[in-house]
């Protein structure tokens, strides 16, 4: 019996944090709700011109170049010099400027490549990006800290598929770029190791 209160009130404090980092999101939530729903429209056209050319057979074609633009939280495949595909993507919490350090909670900004592909991901599926390079671990070294690493393109687990797109309301991730799982399943198709990524604050 007591083992069972224990267990009760263990569980209550834990649905009592995860309330309050909530309500501590609302306001923040709220004004970029506003941005989201304000942008969706032009971001409506932007995806319907490119199902275009997605029916024309553009997707078919395995992309050869990532381009990641961080202001405007979209990440596009390219084939050649045609975009095949664009996505709405969250960042890192911390999302303005290049990484750091270990834990800064920033997504990186440079030129790396898809370096390995995981199908049992925590976050469903990832694919895992070159960082850190020659400049990261420089400027890292100038504060005397570890870049760190495991930065990666994913989703998050099949159990949350009621998110949805509402997961673009926040960046969220430790510095990764984080899409839907239906995303992601399109994504892994397209991208094969070695594909070249550039992530930029603006293009």
């Amino acid at each position: 019996m007591k083992s069972s209160i224990r267990r009760s009130t263990y569980d209550l404090g834990i649905i009592i944090q995860i309330t309050v980092k909530i309500m501590d999101q609302f306001a923040k939530t709220v004004a970029i709700l506003l941005v989201v729903v304000a942008s969706s429209s032009a971001s409506f056209a932007y995806d319907h011109s490119l199902a275009g050319q997605s029916a024309s057979g553009l997707s078919a074609k395995k992309a050869d170049y990532i381009l990641v633009e961080k202001n405007l939280r979209i990440m596009t495949l390219f084939h050649g010099y045609r975009a095949i595909k664009t996505y709405r993507i969250s960042l890192g919490k911390n999302p303005e400027g290049p990484k750091q350090f270990e834990g800064d909670e920033s997504t990186p900004e440079g030129h790396y490549r898809i370096v390995a592909k995981n199908s049992h991901s925590q976050f469903y599926k990832s694919l895992k990006i070159s960082y850190p390079n020659k400049q990261d671990i420089q400027r890292a070294k100038e504060v005397k800290k570890s870049p760190g690493g495991n930065i990666m393109i994913h989703a998050f687990p099949r159990e949350w598929d009621w998110i949805g797109r509402m997961h673009l309301l926040l960046n969220w991730t430790d510095g990764c770029i984080a899409v839907t799982p239906d995303e992601m399943d399109e994504i892994w198709n397209l991208v094969g190791v070695g594909t070249p990524i550039t992530i930029v604050p603006q293009f």
